[in-house]
């Protein structure tokens, strides 16, 4: 039968090691949250910059269409004449939603939101 004080040391033995690896454990998981934390606001820094340069570009569209519509590069001379139908649409739109709310068959007060011409970017 083993002696006591060696199963007492064993056990000691066994507990240490054990705590051990769990301290181990705990310091590895945390060491890779730390790497997925940098790593995911190194992505939202990135999305965060791609939306800049979205809304730049569009910045940029929305000036070359208010300076150079009536004489566009060939390049953009689709992308002009899109612009100006919808510009088209949108006015006989809100002709449409006049005439319907003059009639009075407006159905209610929250469908007189005036929808505008040209949209304002945030910078």
């Amino acid at each position: 039968m083993p002696d006591f004080d060696e199963m007492k040391q064993k056990v000691g033995e066994t507990a240490e090691y054990v705590a051990g690896q769990a301290v181990l454990f705990a310091k590895t998981a945390g060491e890779k949250l730390s790497v997925a934390a940098k790593i995911a606001k190194l992505r939202a820094d990135i999305l965060g910059e791609h939306e800049s340069i979205r809304k730049a570009y569009s910045r940029i569209g929305k000036l070359y269409v208010e300076n150079f519509a009536d004489a566009p590069h060939d390049v953009m001379l689709s992308d002009i004449e899109k612009v100006s139908l919808s510009e088209q649409r949108i006015a006989i739109y809100n002709e449409e939603i006049e005439r319907i709310k003059s009639e009075g068959s407006a159905p209610s007060a929250d469908a007189d939101v005036e929808v505008e011409d040209t949209p304002e970017e945030d910078e």
